[in-house]
Order: C-alpha cells, then structure tokens, then sequence
C-alpha cells in the first residue's frame, strides 16, 4: 500500500515540477556563472550552522527546502563545508508550483553532487558571489607555477588552472 501511495504521489508531483538546462545565469548580485566555474560556499544559516539551501540530493531535497511535501529537510550540506570550494556542473531552472527557481548542480572534489538554490543561497550567504578571493586566487596560482617548475604538472595543466583563477586576480 505504501509503495502505491508513493508512486501517486510521484506522478501528481509531475505537474508540479519541471525543470529546464540552462548554461548560464546572470544571479541578482549581477554575476553571470557559467558550467565548469568554481563558486564558494560561504556559511550555512541554519541555527546549527549546518547549511539549509545547498542540499545534498536531487529535485526532492530541493521541493524540502521550499517546504515541499515529497522530502524531508533534514538534507542540507553539513557545516564544515563552510568556505569549500564547488564546480558547477548544472545550471537548472526548475518550476515548482508556479514558482521559478535557479539550482546548480555542484561537485566539491569527491563524488558526490550538491544542488544549491542559487538566490537563497546567495541571500542568506550560503554561497559567495565569487569562488576565490583575489589572494586566494593568487596564491592558488603561485602553488601551481611552482608545480609546473617542478615538472609535477604539464603546461596544459597549468595553462588551464591559470585560466580559471586570473579572473579572480584583481
């Protein structure tokens, strides 16, 4: 009997979501981010400092953060992944209930994929508008030459973390 309710449930819950592949979005803070680039995590806001709007999971954890039915909310990233770094994988904009939502889909190195509700997130300062800071970036950069110095990593290697982090370099 449960497994009949919950496949009625799954199929009602059609209607109501629906989701669309972007490969890019211009967020509220006027950043345009794009698959492939790095963001970072900035603190979660739940009162135990865990996170509430990067979720561990699919479209269900995201319909628990908005205080949908179909999951439960208890699925947010942990807090000591404050300040982690994450690559865009998706961009989704997702409709749910007539409302339209940004997600990204994210990897953090392992894996295992995140999705963070893009606006809430960067409301709450869950995500920082940028991945790096300009030192971080730089100093990032410098670890790399060195690697390239030291034969440990290609040209082409180097050339492409160089590409992503002298954006950030101000």
């Amino acid at each position: 009997m449960k497994k009949i309710i919950l496949l009625v449930i799954c199929v009602l819950s059609v209607g109501y979501i629906s989701a669309q592949s972007l490969t890019e979005y211009t967020a509220s803070n006027n950043v345009t981010y794009h698959i492939g680039d790095t963001i970072k995590l900035g603190r979660g806001s739940a009162p135990s400092g865990d996170f509430i709007y990067c979720q561990m999971g699919d479209t269900y954890a995201v319909m628990a953060a908005l205080g949908g039915s179909a999951g439960r909310f208890d699925q947010g990233l942990p807090r000591n992944l404050s300040g982690a770094n994450m690559i865009i994988k998706k961009i989704k904009e997702i409709t749910f209930k007539g409302a339209k939502l940004i997600s990204f889909n994210v990897a953090g190195g392992n894996f295992v994929q995140y999705k963070i509700l893009v606006e809430d997130a960067l409301a709450t300062g869950e995500l920082k508008s940028n991945g790096y800071t300009s030192d971080e970036a730089l100093s990032a950069l410098k670890k790399a030459k060195d690697k390239l110095d030291l034969g440990l990593i290609k040209p082409e290697q180097y050339d492409s973390i160089k590409s992503t982090l002298v954006k950030f370099i101000k």
